[in-house]
């Protein structure tokens, strides 16, 4: 983490450890295999029901493909550019049955993670709200209210920030000596961006003169050769809630992914 502008702090995506690529140690099954895999391990209780049709709709739907920090899944089907509720119902439900009674409000970060704050605060009949992104060079607010990340996915930097104005309108309405906060987002990679946002909204709660105390952190997938839990306990003290822990993934000989609860590494539909 460095400080920009005196005041704004930039979160620098660092190397970690790479994809691990030991297809040979879990061997790869099938598609229509790595189906009957899951249902197996379902009924063995090895994973959750959260876990098997999230498992069921990335396969169907996804795949593992190059981004500028490396290998990743590509699932924008299930959660980015559409939202497949049938799906990731079970997931979402999972999460929510984490999230502390107490919790003022579930944050989210635009785009994708915003919806999956809305939907379990939907359901626990909580308030949700928004984290906003936005590039460096429109960022008009006071530096610390934001935080500079660079992006996994896009190989750009991002602004993480929270509006004045509909923060103070927020704040009034909880009206609480303590706020208490979850974040949830879609995935962990690196666990660069909960750290960010934790940090962000320890500065923002400084600034303002309030309390606000960042309860839980979620997120459907997460990757554990990265060792972003660690990272993300040292720098906030915080343990992650995940549904899927991804272990490994490759594009050779075709796509597939393994996750934690399978001995297996299982192949996706269009591969």
């Amino acid at each position: 983490m460095k400080k920009i502008n005196n005041k704004m702090f930039y979160f620098q995506r660092k190397k970690t450890n790479g994809v691990p690529h030991q297809l040979d140690r879990y061997g790869l099954l099938s598609y229509k295999k790595s189906l009957i895999c899951l249902q197996e391990a379902l009924h063995q209780d090895k994973i959750t029901y959260g876990m098997n049709d999230l498992m069921r709709g990335l396969l169907k739907q996804g795949s593992v493909i190059d981004f500028p920090a490396g290998e990743g899944i590509n699932y924008k089907h299930l959660i980015k550019n559409t939202l497949d509720s049938g799906t990731v119902k079970n997931a979402l439900i999972e999460l929510s049955n984490s999230v502390p009674e107490n919790t003022d409000v579930i944050f989210g970060i635009q785009n994708s993670g915003v919806v999956l704050a809305n939907v379990i605060g939907f359901h626990l009949r909580k308030r949700a709200d928004t984290i906003f992104k936005i590039s460096p060079d429109k960022f008009k607010h006071d530096n610390v209210f934001g935080v500079l990340l660079d992006s996994y996915t896009k190989g750009n930097r991002n602004v993480l920030f929270v509006d004045p104005e509909h923060f103070g309108r927020l704040i009034k309405i909880i009206d609480k000596k303590t706020i208490r906060v979850v974040f949830v987002d879609d995935i962990c990679d690196t666990g660069t961006l909960l750290c960010a946002v934790t940090s962000l909204l320890k500065n923002v709660s400084l600034y303002l003169g309030i309390n606000i105390k960042v309860v839980k952190l979620l997120t459907m997938f997460e990757r554990v050769h990265t060792n972003a839990r660690a990272k993300i306990k040292k720098a906030t003290g915080l343990n992650l809630k995940s549904v899927i822990k991804i272990e490994d993934l490759g594009k050779k000989p075709n796509s597939w992914i393994k996750i934690y609860g399978l001995k297996n590494a299982v192949s996706f539909y269009n591969e």
